[in-house]
């Protein structure tokens, strides 16, 4: 399966990124709903806001990953790439 592919979507200019493997949509958006209750609810009992972002971030490069995205400028200093 290709990993990327530069065909515009609906018209608005935008690439459309095929996943580097087969990706089922619904398992991917029960992870990320999990994902977000779980960050939510650590940082809420750990008093430590920064978890959220925290796991936000890390779910990113995960999706960054399987949809063969790579990170360029400032977001690749941050993430010591």
């Amino acid at each position: 399966m290709l990993a990327n592919s530069s065909t515009p979507a609906s018209g608005f200019g935008v690439k459309t990124i095929r996943p580097s493997f087969m990706v089922d949509p619904e398992v991917m958006a029960g992870l990320a709903y999990g994902m977000l209750q779980g960050a939510f609810i650590l940082s809420r009992v750990e008093g430590n806001p920064r978890l959220m972002s925290e796991h936000l971030r890390q779910f990113r490069r995960y999706l960054e990953v399987v949809f063969g995205v790579e990170q360029t400028g400032a977001r690749a200093r941050r993430a010591g790439a």
